[in-house]
């Protein structure tokens, strides 16, 4: 098997460590480009991990030595740069797999899509799909675990660290929408992943610590299910980082709480409606379902990627439907 990785940074690395993990390739079978590798670049601190990557063992090409056909490629580098890489190298790689969110925009993620081909084999990084909380909360959901469907609730917050203003995570034209494009995508993807006949009906912005002139903290509010309540808050300027999904039914509810690594472990507990009445109180009538550090969802989408092509993974119409989404509250 044969991979090239355009962009080695945080995340690249460890899409390079997941597909090592798996035993899918050997070093000597991964080609890098990454003009920045090594430059002072990423604002996300760095993180402490078992799996160390040895990124000398590493094949560093340039343009001329790209094989004329890779297996997968990964593009992993900053939003604008991605985009670059895929129309430049697109034609290279068998599967591709291009961290989210495909393009700046929903005009972008439409050309996009038409310049690559329909069918091109083409995936966009929404990791969240496969927290394993994420993924048995959508079972229950559809199962109809929880009844019929009365509230979802989704936050996702961060807070950067000190010096990103001057970083590309925080620069206008790599987030155009702000903390709705990022952090907040990956929650627009979980919504359209975990709901059905969902229509945003209000939203509200806050901005003025990044001074950037987009919004840094966003509530949404909609309807999903035909009349369930959606609220949903993305923000980047959450000094505690936060990931929670709240779903609540007219038999029961389902909570999620943390996505690993300083948000904390992901648990996800299931309550009963008047559980207290066979236990002490309503906590303890709960059930703790899981409790995952998260760190295998590189792992998991790669292997859904790669061996059952890809039916859970993101494909550019899921990028297009959360820019649908996006676009919508942009108007509100």
């Amino acid at each position: 098997m044969k991979v090239l990785i355009c962009g080695l940074g945080l995340i690249g690395k460890e899409r390079c460590k997941a597909l090592l993990n798996l035993e899918f390739v050997e070093y000597s079978e991964i080609d890098v480009i990454d003009p920045n590798f090594g430059a002072n670049i990423d604002s996300t601190p760095k993180i402490e991990s078992n799996n160390i990557l040895d990124a000398s063992k590493l094949n560093f090409i340039n343009e001329e030595s790209i094989r004329k056909t890779y297996d997968l490629m990964i593009i992993s580098a900053p939003h604008i740069e991605s985009i670059n890489f895929l129309k430049k190298y697109h034609a290279h790689g068998k599967k591709i797999l291009i961290e989210k969110a495909f393009g700046l925009n929903l005009n972008e993620a439409a050309e996009l899509e038409n310049f690559i081909g329909k069918d091109k084999k083409l995936y966009v990084g929404f990791n969240y799909r496969f927290f394993e909380g994420v993924q048995l909360l959508k079972e229950d959901i559809f199962k109809g675990k929880f009844g019929d469907i009365i509230n979802l609730d989704f936050r996702l917050g961060l807070g950067h660290q000190k010096g990103s203003e001057n970083t590309w995570r925080l620069e206008q034209k790599q987030i155009p929408m702000g903390a709705l494009f990022d952090p907040g995508v990956h929650m627009i993807d979980l919504i359209n992943h975990l709901t059905e006949n969902t229509k945003i009906t209000a939203a509200s912005y806050w901005n003025g610590f990044w001074d950037k002139g987009y919004p840094e903290d966003i509530t949404i509010l909609g309807k999903s299910f035909e009349n369930a309540n959606l609220t949903c808050r993305v923000s980047n300027v959450s000094w505690k980082s936060i990931f929670t999904i709240n779903v609540l039914g007219t038999e029961g509810y389902g909570v999620i709480d943390g996505r690993g690594r300083s948000y904390g472990p992901q648990t996800y507990i299931r309550g009963k409606r008047w559980g207290w009445e066979t236990a002490e109180n309503q906590k303890a009538s709960e059930e703790l379902v899981l409790t995952s550090s998260c760190e295998n969802s590189f792992t998991d989408e790669l292997t859904n990627i790669l061996e059952n092509n890809g039916s859970i993974a993101a494909s550019s119409k899921d990028a297009i439907s959360a820019f649908s989404m996006m676009s919508d509250i942009e108007k509100l």
